[in-house]
């Protein structure tokens, strides 16, 4: 479960920020509204396809009233993730002045919980269309907050879209052992 989650989620990232080169702030909230019901679907994977008939074939010891329990190492490692992303993207969406970009560093600093990269600040400073001297302008600013050696790990890879068509992939691969499993379980 984990490591799927581990898996998807950078590639979802990857498929949206490094194929983004501008987008509103409607877009913005669109994408936010998208990665809640992305990270509800990834935390609802180990339940897909277990209904009661399931449980009783799959199980050993068969217990009705037992549900299939989600570690939570599991469900904390994807809302992090998740979270981190709606971040990025509330970034985005944040009103701006060319007398203010300050208020941009300040913003994702807020809503990173002081734990963002300068390198994905520049990236959505990028995606807001600000030029190269005012981004290095927003990165310099946040750095000047947060040190860099306390940021933590990028989350938007630098490689471009070069992990963009394998997450199609590994969905299909997901969901074809899925589908392979179920007809297993439903032949008797």
């Amino acid at each position: 479960n984990s490591q799927m989650s581990q898996r998807l989620i950078p590639k979802y990232t990857s498929c949206i920020f490094n194929r983004i080169k501008r987008i509103s702030g409607q877009g913005a909230l669109q994408l936010q509204l998208d990665t809640r019901d992305f990270e509800k679907t990834i935390l609802n994977l180990p339940n897909i396809g277990l209904t009661d008939d399931y449980k009783k074939i799959i199980s050993p010891h068969p217990n009705e009233n037992k549900n299939i329990r989600i570690p939570n190492a599991f469900k904390n490692n994807t809302s992090k993730q998740s979270n981190r992303i709606q971040a990025l993207l509330k970034t985005i969406n944040t009103p701006y002045s060319q007398q203010r970009l300050d208020d941009i560093a300040t913003f994702f600093k807020d809503v990173s919980d002081k734990r963002g990269n300068a390198q994905d600040l520049s990236k959505i400073c990028e995606i807001k269309g600000l030029s190269k001297k005012e981004i290095q302008s927003v990165t310099q600013t946040y750095n000047r907050m947060i040190p860099t050696n306390t940021q933590s790990r990028a989350l938007i890879s630098t490689q471009n879209n070069k992990q963009g068509p394998d997450f199609l992939g590994d969905l299909n691969s997901v969901f074809g052992r899925f589908n392979s499993v179920t007809s297993v379980l439903t032949k008797k």
